[in-house]
């Protein structure tokens, strides 16, 4: 679990400047990529994160490109809104594959098993909070 706090049933409240340790990079992909504007608050909704992951590997916020990126397949927002829950499911269950530790190339540098590390979080706590509402 990556350091934000569970504040509510209907959200994660958290402040990206009490995130533990001097990431940058973390704090970049969070603020941008994970968490709703103005405020920061509350996460994204999955349907939007898994939509959009594929940015966040092009981006990739200062760390060098890695060719395992570019074998992600990116589900299409229309299918992810698409009130299938079975389609979601199968969107984040490919995510967790594709990020998994036991599964990811031994030559990633440290930045993007970080990178992959909060993505595999950020996945899992919104598909919680998906699942409590």
């Amino acid at each position: 679990m990556i350091a934000y706090e569970k504040m509510s049933r209907t959200g994660v409240n958290i402040s990206p400047f009490y995130i533990f340790g001097p990431s940058r990079v973390k704090n970049q992909i969070l603020t941008s990529r994970a968490f709703s504007r103005p405020e920061y608050t509350f996460l994204r909704p999955i349907k939007y994160l898994l939509g959009t992951v594929h940015q966040t590997f092009l981006t990739s916020f200062g760390i060098e490109p890695h060719e395992y990126f570019h074998k992600w397949k990116p589900f299409s927002l229309d299918a992810l809104s698409s009130r299938q829950e079975a389609v979601l499911k199968r969107a984040v269950r490919k995510m967790k594959v594709f990020l998994h530790p036991d599964r990811l190339p031994k030559d990633l540098t440290e930045k993007q098993t970080l990178l992959c590390k909060i993505l595999w979080d950020v996945t899992a706590d919104a598909w919680e909070a998906f699942g409590k509402s």
